[in-house]
């Protein structure tokens, strides 16, 4: 037990060694410079965001005694699938650093270190609880964690929190270019039972 607990503390401390070493690189780097394990210095952004708390959210959710950590949030510089975990930690005005990837072609060398995704995929979350060394991916996830921790998930029951995920379904449905759910203009009004309107609407 006690050598499972010492590889983890190793494994953290290699993490966040590395974002460290690659943020304080970044910083720093000349344009055409490179950044230690992401690659090009043009091809990562990195932010820090400082809100401003909303007091109906628990953004008092990192417990640093215990030795959580701030939340990283690791995406592509676009909107994608980060959009809504960005939207839920601004709504919450929760504090979190954001790495971007700009390169679109140039990912697999300036994300080196997103293999640490279980599936090697971006979004990426860790802090607030997640290790820096085994971070959580897949976006609708990261929104239900966020969600959970920061008090917008509904109230403490089962059915709350249900409705809330169906609000989330339904808005993820909705978007993207293979929506799943078909919009159209029809006169609610109007009896559409004869066969040319069901075959317009069907």
């Amino acid at each position: 037990m006690t050598d499972d607990i010492n590889t983890e503390i190793d494994q953290e401390s290699k993490a966040e060694a590395e974002i460290a070493t690659a943020t304080k690189s970044a910083a720093s780097a000349s344009p055409d410079g490179k950044i230690s394990g992401l690659g090009p210095s043009d091809a990562v952004l990195h932010i820090t965001f400082n809100p401003t708390p909303k007091a109906q959210y628990k953004t008092e959710c990192i417990d640093k005694s215990s030795g959580e950590k701030n939340i990283i949030l690791t995406y592509f510089s676009i909107q994608g699938l980060g959009e809504v975990p960005r939207l839920i930690l601004a709504e919450a005005g929760m504090p979190y650093e954001s790495i971007c990837a700009i390169g679109g072609e140039d990912q697999s060398v300036a994300m080196e270190w997103r293999t640490r995704s279980p599936n090697g995929l971006l979004p990426m979350l860790s802090g607030a609880g997640i290790p820096r060394y085994s971070p959580i991916s897949q976006s609708g996830a990261i929104i239900r964690f966020l969600a959970k921790r920061l008090g917008m998930d509904g109230e403490d029951t089962i059915l709350t929190s249900s409705r809330a995920d169906v609000l989330y379904e339904t808005a993820k449905d909705l978007g993207g270019t293979d929506s799943k759910i078909a919009i159209a203009s029809i006169d609610t009004e109007k009896n559409h039972s004869n066969r040319e309107d069901a075959d317009r609407y069907g």
